[in-house]
């Protein structure tokens, strides 16, 4: 991660000769501006670090683990219907 930074910075220094006044559009005819290919591309290069670099840790460390000390949660048993007496209707 840290090579894409210090590759884009390395290109762009190395390219200060750039004409600055290719970043100026001419007013007639409009036109966009002409965006010079290496500090393009130093660019790009630094927006790759965040495509390559791993996944955030969550908070806690790393992956859960569950430690020995915790017991398993278990579900309540299922209640029994209650029964009619014999004698009642």
């Amino acid at each position: 991660m840290a090579g894409c930074g210090v590759l884009s910075a390395v290109l762009l220094f190395t390219n200060v000769g750039f004409d600055a006044a290719e970043l100026n559009p001419s007013i007639y005819p409009l036109s966009w501006p002409t965006l010079p290919p290496v500090p393009a591309a130093a660019i790009l290069l630094a927006g790759c670090a965040g495509f390559l670099a791993p996944p955030p840790v969550p908070p806690g460390g790393g992956a859960r683990t569950t430690s020995p000390a915790a017991k398993p949660v278990r579900a309540p048993a299922p209640r029994p219907e209650p029964t009619q007496k014999a004698g009642a209707k």
